[in-house]
């Protein structure tokens, strides 16, 4: 939630953001990252898939 709270992030914090949020899907799995995901709010979740592709 914190991570989807920056409206604007600078580029670079917006590059590790993606780069953190990347390899914690990958390290789950698609079948984990899904059940994980499941729990966060509508909003969040379409905010982390419009900003960071997750």
């Amino acid at each position: 939630d914190a991570i989807a709270s920056w409206e604007k992030p600078p580029m670079e914090l917006h590059a590790k953001f993606r780069d953190i949020l990347q390899t914690f899907k990958q390290e789950f799995g698609n079948e984990q990252w899904k059940q994980l995901t499941d729990r966060f709010p509508l909003p969040l979740k379409q905010r982390l898939q419009m900003h960071y592709g997750v």
